[in-house]
Formats: C-alpha cells, structure tokens, sequence
C-alpha cells in the first residue's frame, strides 16, 4: 500500500471518488478541490493506493479555531480493517500539529457505527452533534413585510458592511469554543460564493444579512449559509430574521442557539440547510446526522 499527496489529476480524481462514495450528501469536485488548494497551499490530501487502486483519502486543514485543525479519513468499505485508516491518520495528524493545533476534529455519519468505534479507539470523544435538513422548494409564498425594516439584495458594495456583521457575530455560534471570524478573503471565498445574498436594513443601516451558497457538485442545489444579525435581539429583531430565513427557504440563525455553515471536509461542523431548486431531487429522504469528534 502507498500513501502520498494527492497532486495530479489521477489522484485528486481518485480522492473525490473515494469521499463521494462515503460522503454522498456533500461531494466535492476536482476543480473545486483544486481551487481550494490553489487559495490555501496549507491543506493536506492524501490518497492510498492498493493494487493499482485509489481505496482511501485523508484531509488535514485549519478551522476558524487557531487551535484546532480539521481532519477527515475515508476508506473504502470493502477494504477497511487493513490498517489502511490508521496510516492515513498517521500522516494527518503531525500536519496538523504541524498547523499549530492543539486539538483535531472530524465528523462521522451517525448511523456508521464502525467508524464511530474507530475514531473512539483513536481517542477521540463525541462534541455535539449536527442535523442536515433538506427541503423541496416550489411555489414559494413571500415572506410577510416587517415595520420599520426592509429586506433587499445586496452587491458588491456592500460586503465591507456584511463582513463587519459577520465579524461581530462569528463568535456567537455554538461551537466547542468560541471562534473569531476568518480574514475577509477567506470569507468572501466561502460566503459570498453564491448566487445572492440578502441584507436587512433599518433604514439606511444593514443590520442583518443572509445568503444562499452553492454546493460546485451539486448545481441543483442551493445551501443557506450564515446569517447574522448586529444588534441585541428584541422581538422585531426575532421576526425579521425568521422571515428573512423564510424568504431563503431555509432557517435563521437564533442568539447563541444553532449557526448554518458550508459543509464538506471544506469547512468546520456546523448545522446545515439546504435551499433546492424547483424540479430538484432530494439529497435525502429525511434527516442527515453528523456525529463530532475531537481529541486534545
């Protein structure tokens, strides 16, 4: 068996195809992947090759925690039990110590049993869990005018103000530890990638903002991404951000409660929503669950 950098296209194809067999509901694809390495040379993946077969990936990056590093290792099912997923681990692990971090995170499917005995053999200890809601949109209803605030879509001249909001709110999300907000690159990559992003406006000022993101493998489906509002909340306030959820087709961030996030190996654990395009399948019949895992 070899493991090595997954560098050329073979690789990188091979590593997709290995995560999208396992991890069906959030694929990736070379080019995003390749994008997504291109913007940060820090992450590391990995493929293992057994008999002329790509049969496992490994992926070890920063979150938006300067101590803990995120990392993923998929094998696949008829050749786990090899001792394929330890070494792949192997290699992981000391790149992101050597990222700085103090702990390491991951999530497993909840109803993957194995791989949750897996990662608890390794050490690693349950944190939460995440709920991946899906749904169906069609004939959407408007969402009901709020007094005193307006909703709109935003440009490009307003993302200095929307990442101001996203700064002072980051940290509210229900995370292990709190988290400050990535550099204004780094968010505008994963944030602003989508095809719209709303703001609320009480009178000329944004006080609150939501976005639809896209998924690049799935191009029929739309994720509701953050959304964040800048001041304490008051009853109007609640109103406002639930509508504003309702006109994405998706749901609203409450105060320290639940925060919606890009999924995938991409980005840190966080509850997820899905926006579908009309005529769109459904990733999932129902719920998906995500267990978290973290070892100091």
């Amino acid at each position: 068996m070899e493991i090595r950098r997954a560098e050329s296209d073979r690789d990188l194809t091979g590593y997709a195809q290995v995560w999208n067999s396992i991890t069906p509901s959030e694929p990736i694809t070379v080019a995003e992947t390749k994008r997504r390495l291109a913007r940060q040379p820090w992450r590391l993946y990995l493929v293992a090759e057994e008999a002329g077969r790509i049969v496992g990936s490994g992926f070890a990056g920063r979150t938006d925690s300067a101590e803990r590093a995120f990392l993923a290792v998929r094998v696949l099912p008829e050749w786990r039990r090899r001792g394929i997923g330890v070494a792949l681990y192997e290699v992981c692990r000391p790149h992101a110590v050597e990222l700085g971090a103090a702990m390491i995170s991951g999530r497993i499917a909840e109803h993957d049993s194995d791989s949750l005995q897996w990662a608890a053999n390794l050490g690693f200890a349950e944190v939460g869990r995440d709920v991946e809601l899906v749904r169906e949109l069609g004939d959407e209803m408007p969402a009901a005018p709020l007094e005193g605030i307006e909703i709109k879509e935003l440009t490009a001249a307003d993302h200095n103000a929307i990442y101001r909001i996203a700064v002072a709110c980051w940290p509210d999300m229900a995370t292990p530890e709190p988290m400050p907000a990535p550099p204004y690159d780094d968010w505008a990559y994963e944030e602003l990638r989508g095809p719209v992003v709303f703001g609320a406006f009480d009178g000329e000022r944004l006080v609150g903002y939501a976005a639809l993101v896209t998924r690049p493998a799935r191009p029929d489906v739309l994720e509701h991404g953050f959304t964040a509002r800048s001041q304490p909340p008051r009853p109007r306030d609640r109103h406002r951000t639930e509508a504003d959820a309702a006109r994405l087709g998706g749901r609203a961030r409450l105060p320290r409660a639940r925060h919606l996030h890009a999924g995938g190996e991409q980005a840190d654990a966080g509850d997820q929503r899905e926006a579908r395009l009309p005529g769109a399948a459904c990733v999932d019949s129902g719920a998906s669950r995500r267990v978290n895992c973290r070892r100091l």
